[in-house]
């Protein structure tokens, strides 16, 4: 069954190119699925004291809450006036330009939730029609992305804050692993559900066209009664991940061989500006080859997620990974 879905995400990858565009920006949320948010809260919860600290030191620093600093803000828009315009409309512009790749992201995510059917029952995917399917549940996508990353960021600076507690010099190493290990383990088991629970929430609200309570609720039971399965396909989906990733550090080693050998050469020749070019071609080369290959993984997961959603949504139950193994090695 895992083998079915795999291979259908792979060919729904490979002959609809035009989803690669929104495979990019999708990509941006992490291609690494779930494992990738054990490796990361490790370092996440590791630093977390560190990044508190440091949260808290910035926050005093600023003196929000001071009549001095909002004094001395009005100061420099009255002695320079020109600079401080330039400053504001820069901020803005920044703060613009992240909304507008925000919107993309969110948007590229719900098209390929719902192109993947089309494209699973081989109709013709025009580019127009992905994108205007895409802009239909903009905000309650957000919604679910934000609340998730919201119950995340506060557990690691709720683990921070127990970290850089103070404690007597005999209890702080004892005090300070079991903080460490406790909020480890629950963080793990929360981003793990809120990850499986945002895949799921977006197909329903997407393809099944159900509100945002509703569409967690509905998400929250088929992981709870899925909940393994969802583990083996991130597993599979992970490894998969690994593998293309290497072989495209592979094949960029070998495509940029020629370039570095005529690099050393100009180099030892002192022309400069051939070696230059040489440098350009083997940055483009890696850059390509990454974009590409995070493109593909952006759609062929996605493809994979909602393929098993379809299935398991019917009620339809999945062969055990491990008893698939031993299938194939008795």
């Amino acid at each position: 069954m895992y083998r079915a879905i795999l291979r259908q995400g792979w060919e729904i990858t490979k002959k609809n190119k035009i989803l690669l565009f929104f495979g990019f920006f999708t990509a941006f949320l992490g291609n690494g699925g779930a494992y990738e948010v054990i490796i990361k809260n490790y370092d996440d919860i590791t630093n977390s004291g560190a990044r508190v600290s440091a949260i808290l030191t910035s926050t005093r620093g600023l003196n929000l809450f001071q009549a001095d600093f909002w004094a001395n803000i009005q100061s420099q828009f009255i002695s320079e006036p020109s600079s401080a315009i330039f400053i504001v409309a820069l901020f803005l512009l920044l703060i613009l330009a992240f909304l507008l790749i925000l919107w993309i992201i969110i948007t590229s995510q719900v098209a390929l939730v719902k192109a993947i059917p089309l494209a699973q029952n081989e109709k013709k995917l025009r580019f127009r029609e992905i994108f205007s399917n895409g802009r239909g549940h903009f905000w309650q996508v957000l919604c679910i992305n934000i609340l998730t990353s919201m119950i995340s960021w506060i557990i690691l600076f709720f683990t921070g804050l127990f970290l850089i507690s103070p404690f007597s010099s005999e209890q702080s190493l004892i005090i300070t692993f079991l903080v460490f290990l406790v909020f480890f383990i629950l963080n793990i088991l929360i981003s793990l559900t809120l990850y499986f629970i945002t895949v799921y929430a977006v197909a329903y609200m997407a393809l099944q066209k159900r509100g945002l309570k509703e569409s967690l609720l509905s998400a929250l039971k088929l992981f709870k009664e899925n909940w393994l399965t969802s583990l083996e396909m991130a597993f599979l989906l992970f490894m998969i991940n690994i593998t293309l990733s290497v072989g495209s550090v592979v094949v960029g080693i070998i495509m940029a061989m020629p370039f570095f050998l005529v690099m050393t050469v100009t180099l030892l020749s002192q022309a400069t500006i051939i070696s230059g070019f040489m440098l350009g071609a083997i940055f483009l080369i890696f850059i390509g080859l990454f974009i590409g290959v995070g493109s593909f993984l952006g759609v062929y997961q996605k493809a994979c997620w909602i393929l098993l959603f379809e299935k398991i949504s019917r009620g339809e139950k999945m062969h055990r990974l491990f008893s698939f193994v031993k299938e194939k090695l008795s």
